[in-house]
């Protein structure tokens, strides 16, 4: 199992645009990098700050090695008739992050009236560089620019759990959102 987690996560690592496959575009998300000296910007945590909507995540759930479940959950759409996948995030500078109730309506939406919306929750949350921690979960940070970021956290369901996964790999995919009338 060791050598699989190992695997799993030096592989995701080239991942660089956090798909789920490694190809060219990978290669080219690195050169890009490189150029726009994108390491130096990871370490502020400002690059974090602002509006973040999820377009969609990914689970993958493993028993030792092998994969057993993968499914990709599309903004508005959901996993196993459960609610609708939709939020919208906002870190700000007060390390405080806020989950903001939207409908699938506002998906792939580049701006967002937020003036009739609900806050669900607000916490505190810490950046790390690599990984931002809230609601009790380590999320490594696979991807961030000006307009896209990837979250990606390992969770080990426990035995009272409907999964027979032994763990599940999360992978979220949020892009920044501009507000209206705040």
């Amino acid at each position: 199992m060791m050598l699989g987690l190992m695997i799993s996560f030096s592989y995701s690592q080239c991942d660089a645009n956090g798909d789920g496959d490694l190809d060219v575009l990978d290669v080219i998300e690195e050169v890009n990098c490189i150029l726009d000296d994108c390491w130096e910007n990871q370490e502020n945590y400002q690059g974090i700050l602002g509006y973040w909507m999820i377009d969609r995540f990914n689970i993958q759930s493993y028993n030792d090695i092998s994969i057993t479940f993968e499914a990709t959950v599309m903004c508005g759409e959901s996993l196993g008739g459960g609610n609708p996948t939709s939020g919208l995030y906002y870190f700000d500078e007060n390390m405080e992050v806020s989950l903001i109730s939207i409908d699938e309506s506002y998906c792939y939406q580049n701006e967002i009236d937020i003036s009739n919306l609900e806050v669900q929750y607000t916490e505190p949350y810490q950046y790390f560089g690599d990984s931002v921690l809230f609601s009790g979960l380590e999320r490594d940070i696979i991807f961030i620019d000006e307009n896209n970021l990837v979250l990606r956290f390992l969770i080990f369901p426990g035995d009272d759990s409907p999964s027979p996964a032994d763990f599940q790999i999360y992978t979220y995919n949020y892009h920044r959102v501009t507000i209206t009338n705040d």
